[in-house]
């Protein structure tokens, strides 16, 4: 996987394309490019939790199978809590069993998040929710 390519990308919240994406769109452009595989379109802004949840379970739920952590791979998404753990409202890519590609605010677009690096890092295997891998479409 090339992930300079992914670097490149800019934030735009429900972005899905080359020139600007979020945290799904990153992961719809690398399923597209890494996978061949086209995922479903989920297009609300993020700042509707309850709706994201909502999409997740009724479209997404059907073609990912929780796995652990010991389980997991290059490619498999990892989903972050909220502030209340009650829904995961930010995805990650896995590049390997310590970093996590991950697209943040307008300033940043795409980086790689190293999950010991302190503080950012740290926080975020805090806030890890569940590891995914995709099953079928």
């Amino acid at each position: 996987m090339n992930i300079q390519k992914y670097l490149r990308v800019p934030y735009v919240i429900g972005g899905r394309a080359w020139d600007g994406a979020d945290c799904y769109g990153l992961l719809k452009l690398f399923y597209a490019e890494e996978r061949g595989v086209d995922l479903a379109v989920f297009e609300n802004e993020y700042t509707d939790v309850v709706g994201a949840k909502q999409f997740i379970e009724e479209h997404l739920y059907d073609q990912w199978r929780v796995i652990p952590r010991e389980e997991i791979r290059e490619g498999d998404p990892v989903t972050f809590w909220h502030d209340d753990q009650q829904s995961s409202v930010h995805v990650g890519i896995l590049i390997d069993r310590c970093r996590s590609m991950l697209t943040t605010f307008k300033d940043t677009g795409v980086h790689v998040i190293t999950f010991d690096a302190a503080p950012t890092g740290q926080f975020l295997l805090s806030r890890v929710s569940e590891y995914l891998r995709y099953v079928s479409g």
